[in-house]
């Protein structure tokens, strides 16, 4: 069922984006421009497999 994947996939989709910001709000100077670049290419890439 696709709608039962897609559900699913964004559910983990939400999952990884809450674990990312919580990650990122709780240490800053851990990442640089090219650890969001890579970020922003993940949530694309997901965005687009969906």
């Amino acid at each position: 069922n696709i709608e039962k994947f897609k559900s699913q996939s964004m559910k983990e989709f939400e999952t990884f984006i809450t674990a990312v910001t919580a990650f990122h709000v709780s240490d800053l100077t851990y990442f640089n421009e090219h650890d969001h670049q890579k970020i922003i290419e993940t949530v694309t890439h997901f965005e687009s497999e969906i």
